[in-house]
C-alpha cells in the first residue's frame, strides 16, 4: 500500500503543477464546449459570473484525479509537464481567436515565455531524449544507424514539403478567394493581371491602367524578374495563378532556410522548428493580402544567396545576387547591405567588394533610367529626408550630417508627423515572432543585417512601408530570420530549445492574430455570396475580349485579359486628348457607382448598354453600338 501511494510521486511541486493544469484544462474545454461562451462571449463579465463556482471546484478536483490517474500508469514521460503546455497553449490560441489583436497575443507570450524556460531549464519535458534518434521506440523497430538515418531523412522531408504544402495552401486560398470575391482591386492585383496577359500576347510588359496610358510597367518599376513566372501563367493563363505564385515563390523560401540551419550544424528537428517558424510569420502571409507583388521574389532569392555564400559557392550566389536586383530597383539594396556583412563581419573581403560595387551600379542606372526614360524612382517617400529635395543624394546627405534625426522619424507615422504607436507595433510584429533573438548577439557586427529592416521599413513616413499586411516586409523578413539562425546556433542546448519553442508558439499565435480572422472573411463571403459572384463573373464574360475598356477598380483584375483597359476613378475624359473606350462597366455595389454613371452618361458619348441592377451597368459608346445595329440589319437583309 505504502509503494502505491509512493508511486503517486504527490509532492508539493508536482499538486500545485497539476491543479494549475487542471484549472486550465478546464477553461480550455469550457471554453470550447459550452454555448454561453459562444453566445454570451468569454471575454464578458457575464460569463464569469453565470459559472457555478461549486461545480467548477468539482470539475477541477475531478480533473485532477484524472491527471494523477494519468500519471500513475503512465510513468515514460511527464505527463503534468506536457498537459500543462497543451492547456497553457489551449488556452492561448483560444483567446488570440477571439481577441484578434497583436497586442493580446503579446502579452499572452510572457506567461507562455516564463513556463517553457522553466520546463525546458528543468528538463521537464525531457525533450532531448523525445526527440533524440536513440528514442527506445526506434531503436526496437529499426536495429541499424542507417536505418534510422533514413527514417529521419524521410520524415524530414514529409515534414517540410508538408510545410510547404500548409502555406501554398492558406495564403493561396486567401488570395484566389480575394479576386473571386471581387476584392482585389486594380492598384495593383489589375495592373498585374493586365501585363501579364499583355507579356504572355506580345512577350512585353505593357499595361494601360497603371497610369491611365498604354505604357511598359518597367516605366514605374524595373521587374525583369516577372518573366521566371511567365511560363506558369502561360499554361494556366488566369489571375489565379498569379495568387497561387506568389504563395509558392514565398513558401519555397523554407528550403534554403533549412538548409541554412544544417549548415550552422542544428538538429533535423530543431531546423523543422526554424522552417516552422518561417511559414508562420505573419510578414509573409499578411504580406500577400494585397495581393501579388515582385517583393515575393525577395525572400526566397536572398535566402538562397545567403545559403551559397554560406557554403562558400560564389558562383550561385552571384547568380541568386543578381536575380535579387532584377525584383526592383531598389532591391539592390538588400545586396549591397548585405555585401557590407561578407566584407566586415565575415572577412570575406573580394565577394564583399564585387557585390557591393555592382548593386551600387546597377541602383544607379535602375535610377537613372528612372528618371530619363519613365516615371522617375520613387524617393518621395523618404521626403521626410530631403527637405523638398528630389534624388537620391539628399537622402543619404541628411543621413550623414544628422544621424540622430533618423531615430525621431522611427515614432512618427503619415507626412503631417503626428507621433503614434504604428512603428512600435509594427516592430513588435516583425521580432516578437522571433523571440527578439536577432538583436541578441554580441558579435555587434550581425546588427549590418538589421539595416534593411531600419532602412526600407522604419526610415520612411509612407505607410505601408510600416504596415504588416503589405509586401514591402518581404526583404528585411529574409534578414530577420537568417540572423534568427545565426544567434540561434551560438546559443547553449537549452538556450536552442527554448528559443526555437518559444518562437514556434509565438510565430504560430501572432499568425493566428493576423491571418485566421482574413481566411475566415473571405470563405465566409465565398459561401455566402458565391452564387452573386459568380453572376457578376457571368456578366462581365459578355463584353468583347478585344474590346477596350474603362472598369471600376474591383471590377477590372476579371476584365483585364486586353490591350486597353482603363480604371473608371483615373481616367481622363472631358479633353481633347481624352480616350472614349468601348465600354464603360460601372460597379454599382458601391455609393460612387451612382456618380460615375451620371459622369460618363452627362458626356453624351455612352449609352446603357446592360444593366444588372445593383451589381453592374455597362456602358457602350453609341457609335459601336449604331455600327452594331447598321451590320446586323444589312446582314438580315442579304439574308
Amino acid at each position: 500500500m505504502k509503494r502505491f501511494i509512493e508511486r503517486f510521486d504527490l509532492t508539493v511541486e508536482r499538486v500545485t503543477l497539476r491543479l494549475f493544469s487542471a484549472w486550465l484544462l478546464l477553461n480550455f474545454i469550457l471554453l470550447n464546449t459550452l454555448s454561453d461562451a459562444n453566445t454570451v462571449g468569454f471575454e464578458s463579465v457575464k460569463y464569469a459570473a453565470d459559472v457555478n463556482f461549486v461545480h467548477y471546484s468539482l470539475s477541477v478536483i475531478s480533473l485532477f484525479f484524472l491527471l494523477s490517474v494519468l500519471d500513475f500508469f503512465v510513468k515514460s514521460f511527464n505527463s503534468d509537464a506536457w498537459i500543462l503546455l497543451f492547456s497553457m497553449l489551449g488556452m492561448a490560441f483560444k483567446t488570440v481567436s477571439e481577441f484578434t489583436e497583436f497586442y493580446y497575443a503579446f502579452f499572452i507570450l510572457i506567461p507562455i515565455g516564463a513556463v517553457l524556460a522553466w520546463l525546458i531549464y528543468s528538463d521537464k519535458l525531457n525533450l532531448p531524449r523525445f526527440l533524440s534518434k536513440d528514442n527506445k521506440c526506434f531503436v526496437t523497430v529499426f536495429q541499424t544507424e542507417s536505418s534510422r538515418n533514413v527514417l529521419f531523412r524521410a520524415l524530414t522531408s514529409v515534414v517540410l514539403i508538408s510545410l510547404f504544402g500548409a502555406f501554398v495552401f492558406y495564403v493561396g486560398t486567401i488570395g484566389v478567394l480575394r479576386y473571386r470575391t471581387f476584392a482585389a482591386p486594380n492598384f495593383d492585383f489589375g495592373i498585374f493581371v493586365n501585363m501579364f496577359h499583355n507579356m504572355k500576347t506580345t512577350l512585353l510588359p505593357t499595361v494601360s491602367c497603371e497610369r491611365d496610358v498604354i505604357m511598359s510597367h518597367f516605366d514605374v518599376h524595373i521587374s525583369p524578374i516577372w518573366y521566371l513566372l511567365l511560363p506558369f501563367y502561360a499554361l494556366f493563363p488566369t489571375p489565379e495563378t498569379l495568387q497561387i505564385g506568389q504563395a509558392v515563390i514565398l513558401a519555397s523560401g523554407v528550403f534554403p532556410l533549412y538548409l541554412i540551419c544544417r549548415k550552422y550544424s542544428l538538429s533535423r528537428p530543431m531546423s523543422l522548428g526554424a522552417s516552422f517558424v518561417y511559414v508562420c510569420l505573419p510578414a509573409l502571409s499578411s504580406g500577400t493580402f494585397y495581393d501579388i507583388h515582385e517583393n515575393c521574389f525577395l525572400t526566397p532569392l536572398l535566402l538562397w544567396m545567403f545559403y551559397f555564400f554560406e557554403i562558400d559557392k560564389p558562383i550561385p550566389m552571384y547568380i541568386f545576387a543578381f536575380l535579387t536586383l532584377t525584383v526592383k530597383e531598389d532591391a539592390a539594396v538588400y545586396v549591397a547591405i548585405f555585401a557590407l556583412y561578407a566584407f566586415f563581419a565575415r572577412k570575406k573581403r573580394l565577394h564583399g567588394a564585387i557585390l557591393l560595387v555592382t548593386s551600387v551600379i546597377y541602383i544607379y542606372a535602375a535610377v537613372s533610367i528612372l528618371e530619363k526614360t519613365g516615371y522617375g524612382a520613387m524617393t518621395s517617400r523618404y521626403s521626410n529626408y530631403t527637405d523638398g529635395k528630389e534624388g537620391l543624394i539628399p537622402i543619404i546627405l541628411t543621413c550623414i550630417k544628422n544621424p540622430s534625426y533618423i531615430f525621431t522619424q522611427f515614432a512618427v507615422e503619415g507626412n503631417s508627423g503626428e507621433t503614434l504607436a504604428s512603428k512600435l507595433l509594427y516592430i513588435l510584429q516583425m521580432l516578437a515572432p522571433r523571440g527578439f533573438v536577432p538583436m541578441l548577439t554580441k558579435k555587434i557586427s550581425r546588427y549590418i543585417l538589421l539595416f534593411p529592416f531600419i532602412l526600407i521599413n522604419l526610415m520612411p513616413l509612407y505607410p505601408y512601408q510600416y504596415q504588416i499586411g503589405f509586401q514591402y516586409s518581404f526583404g528585411s523578413a529574409a534578414f530577420l530570420i537568417y540572423l534568427f539562425i545565426l544567434n540561434v546556433s551560438d546559443m547553449q542546448p537549452n538556450g536552442k530549445k527554448l528559443a526555437l519553442s518559444f518562437c514556434a508558439v509565438a510565430s504560430a499565435l501572432v499568425v493566428t492574430v493576423s491571418c485566421a480572422p482574413t481566411y475566415k472573411q473571405y470563405t465566409d463571403s465565398w459561401i455566402e455570396e458565391r452564387q452573386t459572384f459568380e453572376s457578376m463573373e457571368e456578366i462581365l464574360n459578355q463584353i468583347d475580349p478585344k474590346a477596350s475598356v474603362t472598369a471600376s477598380t474591383m471590377l477590372l483584375p476579371h476584365i483585364a485579359d486586353r490591350s486597353e483597359i482603363y480604371e473608371v476613378h483615373y481616367h481622363k475624359i472631358g479633353t481633347d486628348d481624352s480616350v472614349y473606350t468601348d465600354y464603360v462597366v460601372i460597379d454599382m455595389r458601391y455609393s460612387n457607382g451612382e456618380s460615375f454613371l451620371n459622369k460618363y452618361m452627362a458626356l453624351d458619348v455612352y449609352t446603357v448598354y446592360k444593366e444588372y441592377d445593383g451589381l453592374i451597368t455597362i456602358l457602350i459608346r453609341k457609335d459601336l453600338l449604331e455600327y452594331r445595329f447598321t451590320n446586323f440589319d444589312n446582314h438580315a437583309i442579304m439574308h
